[in-house]
């Protein structure tokens, strides 16, 4: 089921939304998926809110199909990869006042206590998301240098369960940047003893600085041209 939370502050004498958000819930009982009761609209106004939700149940699907690990680029996201190539690669631009991605990477580490837990005795995802937004937000006022504002987060999932006491690795980086906005990829990883780390979450924060003058972020162009001949090199 989706449950939709509407967050409204009364502004210049009326009241607006400022705020929206929803959530996926899924029902269990003894660790097993659970039935939930149907729900039936009654008013004009239900009857938007369920084909909304409808709508956002089918596009999770979608975006669930179209995963990078799962499926390649789209023809529109090909599209604006060989532009910043090309705007990169032109002798005309000033290069020096890119900034490289690995240039914008922070990290932050956090020990799990168990204040944390929820009635599950894992960790309560809010937490989780409060450490992830609190370092997208020193990586957005690192990059502009000044007061970032926040726009949204996409849809976050939550791949594996945190134990209390587990150690966490908070990994952020600026993943795009168009006009005044850019987006800030933060995943929190679960960190083993003399093993690989364990991705659990993985966020997308958008944020803006409306009055800074951004740097264009900088992809890796040396790699673009031999990921693009690589079919060909592999065919002959």
């Amino acid at each position: 089921m989706e449950v939709r939370i509407d967050i409204d502050s009364y502004f210049e004498e009326k009241w607006q939304t400022i705020m929206m958000s929803t959530f996926t819930m899924v029902a269990t009982f003894e660790g097993k998926s659970a039935p939930v009761n149907q729900i039936i609209p009654d008013t004009p106004q239900d009857e938007k809110l369920y084909e909304i939700g409808y709508q956002n149940s089918l596009n999770r699907k979608l975006r669930k199909k179209s995963n990078l690990s799962l499926e390649p680029p789209t023809p529109t996201e090909r599209l604006v990869i060989h532009k910043l190539f090309t705007d990169q690669k032109d002798t005309k631009v000033d290069t020096s006042q890119y900034i490289a991605m690995a240039d914008t990477k922070m990290q932050s580490i956090d020990i799990v206590n168990p204040q944390e837990r929820n009635t599950n005795n894992r960790v309560f995802g809010g937490y989780l998301m409060r450490c992830a937004m609190k370092l997208a937000w020193a990586a957005a006022h690192m990059y502009c240098g000044s007061q970032p504002f926040f726009l949204a987060l996409d849809e976050v999932v939550f791949h594996k369960p945190v134990n209390i006491g587990d150690v966490l690795s908070f990994n952020s980086e600026i993943i795009y940047q168009e006009n005044h906005a850019f987006v800030i990829k933060v995943t929190c990883n679960v960190l083993h003893y003399r093993e690989s780390p364990t991705t659990t979450n993985t966020f997308y924060f958008t944020y803006t600085c409306p009055e800074a003058q951004l740097r264009p972020i900088s992809i890796y162009i040396f790699l673009y041209p031999l990921i693009c001949s690589a079919p060909n090199l592999f065919s002959s």
